[in-house]
């Protein structure tokens, strides 16, 4: 299905980025293939996301021929509050 532009008094609007969600192989290799960010989970570490979700959020991002530098990630603490990684 193509887009559809939305227009409100002649002001074009971007689509909002759409994150994705996942913490298995398969969920973070579609978060690099199709999602524009990845809400990670609230334990990962920066460390532990380096070295287990961005191989396989590359992986997915070398299907789509997407750049990686192009994701975000961000994850939830406890508090609420966002941070990124």
């Amino acid at each position: 299905m193509p887009a559809i532009p939305f227009q409100v008094g002649g002001v074009d609007l971007t689509p909002p980025p759409i994150d994705f969600s996942g913490v298995n192989p398969l969920n973070l290799r579609i978060a690099g293939e199709v999602a524009d960010g990845l809400i990670a989970h609230p334990t990962f570490t920066a460390a532990y996301y380096r070295e287990t979700p961005w191989p396989r959020i590359e992986e997915g991002s070398s299907v789509a021929a997407v750049a990686v530098t192009a994701s975000r990630c961000a994850r939830c603490r406890c508090s609420g509050s966002w941070m990124g990684v």
